[in-house]
């Protein structure tokens, strides 16, 4: 193996590991917790690292996510860590992620050789598909700012009124999109002037949450932060009583799809008005 091959194995293994801690801290709970005794011989034993890390079928009370849909909007350069571990958080509770960038392909991190595969393009694709957006930082957020369709992409998920979650570098995109006038933010102390000259009040906090958006500062950060992004879609989830990812608004913007079965539901729904509705009539 060469120098090359082995230094990318390492880096690969350190962020399958931050993701496992991660995992371990944010998602199972202690013994204390389940109401279990605290002596030794009565603590459940705990998985290990590596178990957490590739669970396929994560038990169903963490799954409160199910349903969601969400973007991570990337650029080159982005910062692995702060790329990686919301989006394994993510999908560890159910989620379905989808990488968007300004074109397809792979980007690379900046602090390392991790490369993410950017499966669509946010010309291509509309915020209305999504229950929330996730701006990691790195170098990536400077490379994309000016584009024209992210700026459209953010603004229009903005108007939306659903969760976006900017962390270190991550809150330069909403700068340019003009989203953080009169908005308490925070970021990366070293680009603080320009949250304020985008007309946010800047708070040197782990988690600022003002309205739908959500800032942290750094990748020390990232388990309050995902923590925050996973209780803001349970409360906007919740808020709707039905899975965002499923509403008529997401439906209708997907080419070929939600016209007919909106058409279909209407007529459901007008039948369930006067009593005669599908299953209601059902066991009497």
């Amino acid at each position: 193996m060469n120098l090359t091959a082995m230094k990318t194995q390492k880096i690969g293994l350190r962020v399958l590991a931050c993701a496992a801690m991660l995992f371990a801290s944010a998602g199972l709970a202690s013994a204390q917790d389940r109401g279990g005794d605290q002596r030794s011989g009565d603590r459940p034993e705990r998985p290990s690292a590596r178990e957490i890390a590739t669970q396929q079928h994560p038990d169903a009370r963490n799954l409160t996510l199910r349903g969601q849909h969400i973007a991570i909007l990337v650029g080159e350069g982005l910062h692995d860590g702060e790329t990686l571990m919301p989006m394994a958080y993510l999908i560890n509770r159910g989620a379905r992620v989808t990488v968007i960038g300004v074109k397809a392909g792979e980007v690379k991190a900046y602090n390392s050789d991790i490369t993410v595969n950017v499966n669509a393009t946010v010309e291509n694709t509309r915020p209305q598909m999504f229950n929330a957006l996730v701006l990691p930082g790195g170098e990536g957020p400077s490379n994309i700012r000016d584009n024209e369709n992210v700026i459209r992409f953010v603004r229009a998920f903005y108007e939306l009124d659903r969760p976006i979650a900017a962390i270190c570098h991550g809150p330069q995109v909403l700068a340019s999109a003009g989203v953080l006038e009169g908005k308490t933010a925070t970021c990366i102390a070293r680009i603080s002037s320009e949250l304020r000259e985008a007309g946010a009040e800047y708070k040197d906090e782990a988690v600022v949450i003002d309205g739908n958006l959500i800032t942290s500062r750094v990748p020390e950060d990232i388990p309050l932060f995902c923590r925050a992004i996973e209780r803001m879609l349970v409360e906007h989830q919740r808020d709707r009583g039905r899975p965002g990812a499923r509403d008529r608004e997401g439906r209708g913007d997907q080419p070929g799809r939600g016209r007919g079965r909106d058409r279909g539901r209407d007529r459901d729904d007008e039948r369930d008005d006067d009593g005669r509705g599908r299953g209601r009539g059902r066991g009497r």
